[in-house]
């Protein structure tokens, strides 16, 4: 019942926000923006009372839809708590809370910026989307907007500026295309040569593990070279030291025949 109650309040706020626009349209001849043929401080005046209304009903209206946020959440709220409440409820129960939500902050910054800027939104000058726009003057005579005059010189002013600039440096199109071939050549060469070194650098890569693997091989065979070497020195001495016994041997053998020789003749 609160929450309806609210939704009416918030209702008439709207049905005065819009009775205020009517009563503005009234006033100045049945169009809001329509030349009044009154004094211009009677006219002003009448925009003051317009805007004025309007700010109070947005401010009425965001007053009640807060109200009926806030209502509708603590219902939600009292109903999300009971055990038996079913999924979609919820799903249906926050997307209105956050619906109301929106609605809340879009109608307060509307509230806030008519109440800030009513002069502003209900004057005459305003900007057109084509064309030329011109006002009516409090004497009656036709005259351009002051924002119009002042963007028209500032763009006068650009114009002028930018035809006073000297114009860029251009080169010819026959030495453009010569350049381009030029440049295309250089990084075809580029890349060639590129590639080439990276086929030197795998040789290169391929040389130092060869030169490593013979550098290992050649220790190895230094090693067993040593060892067979170690071993002749050996065999060597041995055979040295067998020598002089195999010659005294001998020479035992010979005087022991020469001696026996003698006794029998």
């Amino acid at each position: 019942a609160a929450a309806a109650a609210a939704a009416a309040t918030a209702a008439s706020a709207a049905t005065t926000a819009a009775a205020a626009v009517s009563s503005g349209a009234a006033l100045e001849g049945g169009e809001p923006w329509a030349t009044s043929t009154g004094p211009a401080d009677t006219l002003h005046a009448k925009r003051a009372v317009i805007g004025r209304l309007v700010a109070g009903a947005l401010d009425e209206l965001h007053a009640e839809l807060r109200l009926l946020s806030t209502q509708h959440a603590s219902k939600v709220a009292q109903e999300h708590s009971l055990p038996t409440v079913a999924q979609d409820l919820r799903n249906t129960n926050d997307c209105i809370v956050a619906g109301l939500v929106t609605l809340v902050t879009a109608v307060g910054h509307a509230a806030a910026f008519v109440r800030d800027n009513a002069d502003s939104v209900l004057a005459k000058e305003r900007y057109a989307t084509h064309g030329v726009c011109s006002v009516q003057g409090g004497g009656g005579g036709s005259e351009v907007a002051a924002a119009l005059q002042e963007l028209e010189t500032r763009a006068r002013a650009h114009v002028a500026r930018c035809a006073a600039a000297a114009p860029p440096a251009s080169v010819p199109w026959a030495q453009a295309v010569e350049d381009r071939k030029v440049v295309a050549r250089a990084v075809a060469a580029e890349h060639e040569l590129r590639a080439e070194l990276e086929t030197a650098h795998a040789r290169l890569r391929r040389l130092e593990e060869e030169k490593e693997a013979s550098l290992l091989e050649c220790q190895l065979l230094s090693a067993k070279h040593e060892r067979v070497r170690e071993q002749l020195e050996q065999a060597k001495r041995s055979l040295a030291d067998v020598r002089p016994q195999h010659a005294e041997q001998m020479r035992g053998v010979c005087d022991d025949g020469g001696s026996g020789g003698g006794g029998g003749g």
